[in-house]
């Protein structure tokens, strides 16, 4: 199963490469830029997703491309049950026992939510889209403007 995540790649790169002192130029400038997106994102994310146990909140991880010039940062969670939550799940019966400790914990028979689950199915709780809808503009602006003013400083140099 694929993870849920929130890609980011910068576009045009390939030409930027071309002009100048890449490795040494961009690489930084890049790393700082996609390392801040994605921590941010990453935190953003957390605030947002539906918390039980908090074992969702805690997989939220970062990447970013360990290239000399990195082209791409992801945030994302590879529990097997995020796609579900995240995008909703159609009516379906699932296995009793699967519902047992959250049934127990909200004080509920895991029969019944069973039984609601394979009429209605699941909502999609949409937290990576929305905190992407939401915040990543302001985010990208802000670490743009940072990788920005430190590249400045290193043609400064």
């Amino acid at each position: 199963m694929e993870p849920i995540r929130i890609d980011v790649t910068v576009q045009g790169l390939e030409d930027l490469t071309k002009r100048t002192d890449a490795p040494d130029v961009l690489g930084p400038a890049l790393r700082l830029f996609f390392t801040g997106v994605t921590d941010e994102l990453r935190g953003a994310a957390m605030a947002r997703v539906p918390v039980d146990t908090a074992n969702l909140q805690r997989s939220h991880a970062t990447a970013v491309d360990d290239a000399a010039i990195p082209r791409w940062g992801m945030v994302g969670t590879n529990v097997t049950y995020a796609v579900f939550v995240h995008e909703g799940t159609r009516p379906h019966f699932p296995p009793v026992a699967a519902l047992d400790g959250w049934a127990k914990r909200h004080g509920v028979n895991p029969w019944a939510v069973a039984q609601a689950i394979a009429r209605r199915g699941t909502r999609a709780q949409p937290w990576l889209r929305e905190t992407w809808d939401q915040d990543a503009d302001g985010i990208i602006r802000t670490w743009l403007d940072r990788a920005t003013v430190y590249l400045g400083a290193i043609l400064e140099e």
